[in-house]
């Protein structure tokens, strides 16, 4: 059940085709979904969200779209021009994104910056951030697959990798390599950690966090 409300709500009898236009707001599952022109199939389950996209989702973080297509009973997706804005303030940006339940992940183009625009109010740039070529979340693995990453310091390339794999965040306890972070102070310079969690036993964890500068 969703509660959608709408400046025109129509209902095409012949195709199954339930249209809302205008400044469009559903809410679904704990999701608020805005956008300009909502188009819903009943009989093939497929959802159309075009224009000025927006999605919160229960966790409270804002993704913005520029078109967002879902398929096959609402287990399938394609967002176009995606930005997600965590609850901590990290954006994620990727020019195109496909999502399956089942299957995986893909975002193509995307970045990673913790610090969100990463420019503080006098417009200089500060903080890290990462680009790849594609990030791939398998949800069988519990694995995310980050290929040609760049890791940009102050806006400047510093590190290129052809490939790195990471386990999913859900995975605590699983052994590998965990997301690198990045820090700049006036007496160290640049300074990247790359931690290394080992699961030795159900109570006992090892975690090494070697550190180039």
């Amino acid at each position: 059940p969703a509660e959608v409300e709408a400046n025109v709500l129509s209902y095409d009898r012949g195709s199954d085709l339930i249209s809302a236009e205008g400044r469009v707001l559903m809410r679904y599952d704990g999701y608020e979904i805005a956008c300009d022109d909502l188009r819903y199939n009943q009989r093939s389950g497929e959802l159309y969200c075009i224009g000025n996209v927006a999605v919160v989702d229960p966790q409270g973080n804002r993704f913005t779209a520029d078109r967002i297509e879902v398929t096959g009973g609402l287990k399938n997706a394609f967002v176009e021009s995606l930005s997600v804005t965590t609850s901590d303030g990290a954006l994620i940006t990727a020019r195109d994104t496909r999502y399956s339940r089942e299957l995986e992940t893909i975002l193509t183009d995307a970045t990673y910056a913790p610090c969100g625009l990463c420019i503080d109010e006098k417009g200089r740039r500060i903080g890290w951030m990462v680009r790849a070529a594609r990030i791939v979340q398998d949800p069988i693995t519990k694995g995310i697959t980050i290929e040609q990453p760049r890791l940009e310091v102050l806006g400047t390339p510093v590190a290129w990798l052809p490939w790195l794999s990471l386990p999913d965040p859900s995975q605590t306890r699983r052994t590998g390599v965990r997301l690198p972070s990045v820090d700049y102070s006036s007496e160290r310079g640049v300074s990247l950690t790359v931690p290394y969690f080992i699961a030795l036993g159900e109570d006992t964890d090892l975690l090494l966090s070697p550190q180039l500068m």
